[in-house]
């Protein structure tokens, strides 16, 4: 049986402390900065920004999208398994940046490690994308997204060019099963470190590193808007 999942994101917005605007429109116009930029400085937008007003097929992507991102990780990882991404779950339309996740019956089993324990699971199809240009502090980043329904995470992060520092601005389980210890009603916001050599792996424990409002959001039933000022 085949089975489809899909994340949206509707846009991202970056913006840096500098002296001046962008004097392009975008539809996130509207909304104003929720970060302070400082004494004397207002907001730039960063050229990376994207509002996905244009069209790009799995298989041929155009110019104006791979102007601005690459339709898979910044390097051959396919992904931590069970994932296994895949450049033609990327694409463009109707506003929304979609990367999907499938599940064919001749999926190959991939290996997967949780603590002590080991198991082999069919792979998941999916896809990601990464900018072509960096960002430095200070730099405030937001998406308006829509998770998947899905166990797999639906993330959003800054990540260092080495691997080793990640902060996820989403970083989410939007599916409706139980289990996991995650839950739909939560975002996560972390500063992560993983250091191979020697090996060193950090991230916050405590509640504070999660968002869950007091209304019981499910964050994969409607778009929203989250950002991280860095």
């Amino acid at each position: 049986m085949r089975k489809l999942f899909t994340i949206c994101l509707a846009s991202l917005q970056i913006a840096c402390a500098a002296e001046d605007f962008n004097n392009k429109s975008y539809e996130w116009d509207i909304y104003p900065v929720p970060a302070d930029a400082g004494d004397g400085m207002v907001w730039k937008l960063h050229p990376q920004s994207d509002d996905f007003n244009y069209v790009a097929d799995e298989k041929d992507k155009g110019k104006e999208f791979y102007a601005k991102w690459t339709d898979f990780y910044h390097n051959h990882w396919t992904g931590p398994a069970p994932t296994i991404w895949q450049r033609d779950h990327v694409s463009v339309s109707d506003g929304y940046l979609k990367i999907r996740a499938s599940r064919p019956e001749d999926v190959p089993m991939k290996k997967v490690v949780s603590g002590p324990n080991t198991k082999e699971l069919p792979g998941t199809y999916t896809g990601c994308i990464t900018s072509k240009t960096r960002v430095k502090y200070p730099v405030y980043v937001e998406a308006y997204a829509k998770l998947s329904n899905s166990t797999m995470a639906s993330d959003v992060w800054m990540l260092s060019p080495d691997d080793t520092q990640e902060i996820d601005i989403i970083e989410a389980y939007g599916g409706d099963r139980d289990g996991g210890g995650y839950g739909a009603d939560r975002l996560h916001l972390s500063h992560h470190i993983f250091i191979r050599q020697p090996f060193k792996d950090y991230q916050p424990k405590d509640l504070g590193s999660w968002y869950k409002d007091d209304k019981g959001t499910l964050w994969r039933d409607e778009f929203h808007r989250v950002g991280v000022f860095w």
